[in-house]
């Protein structure tokens, strides 16, 4: 029995010993099990969007990445994951209503100041907010899905 003992204290300072060397301490091992929950969020890095199941999978998924010391994800709105960028929006509108839609036209400044907005299944810059009320505009009368601000700035990353 004694020996049993012996050998079970060795195996665990081995373990230990051999954790160590590798520059890994026991509490920095990355979780592999995460819930069985769909809960989706979306993360960026600054150069693409993923979209993970859960917290969880993002955290796991950035204790990797740390360790390999590459940029990790941070959680963000889900519509830059499930939208695509929209390049000519004025095609998304029918031609029907046209005495209507010169209603939603308006001056708008000069002024580039760039807004990314998301209807829910598109993403769009927009040279300032005053166009993106346009568009607003002619969403309400269509009874299409308004745009919301995702940033003040350029959707692209």
């Amino acid at each position: 029995m004694n020996n049993l003992l012996k050998l079970l204290i060795f195996s665990c300072v081995t373990l230990i010993a051999t954790a160590t060397n590798h520059g890994e301490n026991l509490d920095d091992v990355c979780p592999h099990i995460c819930p069985d929950i769909f809960e989706p969020i979306c993360g960026t890095d600054g150069t693409e969007y993923v979209q993970f199941e859960n917290h969880c999978e993002m955290n796991v998924f950035n204790c990797k990445r740390r360790r390999s010391t590459l940029l990790t994800y941070s959680n963000i709105d889900m519509d830059w994951c499930t939208t695509s960028e929209l390049n000519d929006s004025f095609d998304m509108f029918t031609k029907e209503n046209s005495e209507l839609e010169l209603s939603c036209m308006k001056p708008c400044p000069m002024i580039l100041r760039p807004v990314c907005g998301s209807n829910g299944e598109y993403r769009k810059t927009f040279s300032n907010d005053c166009e993106m009320e346009m568009f607003n505009c002619l969403s309400r009368i269509q009874r299409k899905n308004e745009w919301r601000l995702l940033k003040s700035a350029s959707c692209s990353i």
